[in-house]
């Protein structure tokens, strides 16, 4: 269920007002043949019980709940069944699976699942992370929008695009790992309102906020000509923040869980600018920053130095293999250049 405002939220709202929701489960990709998308079951109950009234019940199934039957079947087993019908009828709250949240407690008509049934444990780049919520609330922290402005990038559409257009504008697909790819830029005309709005700085931070919600990316020249899509939110470090530093913390870990956290929507991911400029920084001095920073760099460019040999070794070690060959005086083995 998306999280969407205008009439959308009002009837939600009227809904919620009748207390007519009784319960809210949402379930992975997959789920149905007609559609891959992710869908929600919403429970409506004009006979509430008495420990349903006045609250709405919120149930997760995630994908690693349900079985693969194959790559286009998906099923709930007899067993999660069973736990769903259990859950709903006692109202339990099971961390990560299910929770019953008062009304006064539900605002904007907002009923996405996520916002309520919050997960403990996380899994980025091959490491598993448990978060303590709980704990990070007592630690002190800066709000992201304390740090650094933060502003939503231009609108360009098929129309506003032309070939000899004055200006670049950069997308979520032109940031990789290793950075911005400005060959690849498309051009828009010079007919852009407030276009200063829209301006990137050498140093400005370029986060993902549709789809992809954690890609980020920073600008490392100087050109007028560079505009941002509206799928990115652009942060501009202030005096007292190292945007280099800031960039190394949302790629990482924690701030990935907390990205995800925040983000909202069944079919596209996405963060509100709202809730990113309440984003927690770690409370550090510049210089604390800075020395960070570069204890950070230093320590990739050793590790880096050392893969750097093993692989030097990895290609000695098989040339000494392949030239004991008796077909190897035939062949030239030519290292890949780096």
């Amino acid at each position: 269920m998306e999280h969407r405002g205008g009439p959308d939220r009002i009837i939600r709202q009227s809904i919620l007002n009748f207390d007519f929701i009784e319960t809210v489960i949402s379930l992975p990709n997959g789920m149905f043949n007609n559609t891959m998308i992710p869908t929600v079951i919403l429970v409506l109950n004009t006979n509430k019980k008495e420990n349903a009234k006045n609250r709405v019940q919120f149930i997760k199934v995630t994908e690693d709940m349900v079985t693969v039957v194959n790559r286009r079947e998906r099923v709930l087993s007899n067993e999660l069944i069973s736990k769903i019908s259990t859950v709903y009828g006692n109202k339990e709250s099971i961390k990560g699976f299910s929770e019953t949240v008062n009304l006064n407690d539900i605002h904007n008509g907002d009923l996405v699942v996520d916002s309520y049934v919050v997960q403990d444990s996380y899994h980025f780049d091959g490491l598993e992370v448990k978060a303590d919520f709980n704990k990070l609330d007592r630690i002190k922290t800066l709000k992201l929008s304390e740090v650094a402005s933060l502003s939503r990038g231009f609108n360009n559409t098929r129309a506003t695009e032309s070939e000899n257009g004055k200006y670049q504008v950069i997308r979520i697909s032109d940031i990789t790992e290793d950075g911005i790819n400005y060959d690849e830029l498309v051009r828009v005309t010079s007919d852009v309102k407030n276009v200063d709005d829209y301006r990137v700085e050498k140093g400005d931070l370029l986060l993902s906020i549709r789809g992809t919600t954690n890609k980020i990316g920073m600008v490392d020249k100087d050109d007028d000509s560079l505009l941002f899509n509206a799928n990115l939110i652009r942060i501009r470090a202030n005096r007292t923040t190292d945007p280099e530093w800031l960039k190394i913390y949302l790629e990482s870990p924690m701030a990935k869980v907390l990205l995800e956290r925040i983000s909202r929507g069944t079919t596209i991911r996405q963060i509100s600018l709202q809730d990113l400029k309440n984003f927690p920084i770690p409370e550090l001095t510049l210089e604390e920053q800075k020395l960070a920073k570069q204890e950070y760099r230093i320590g990739l460019e050793e590790v880096q130095a050392e893969l750097k040999k093993l692989r030097q070794k990895e290609y000695n070690i098989k040339r000494a293999f392949y030239q004991k060959l008796p077909v190897s005086d035939a062949f030239e083995i030519i290292p890949e250049k780096k």
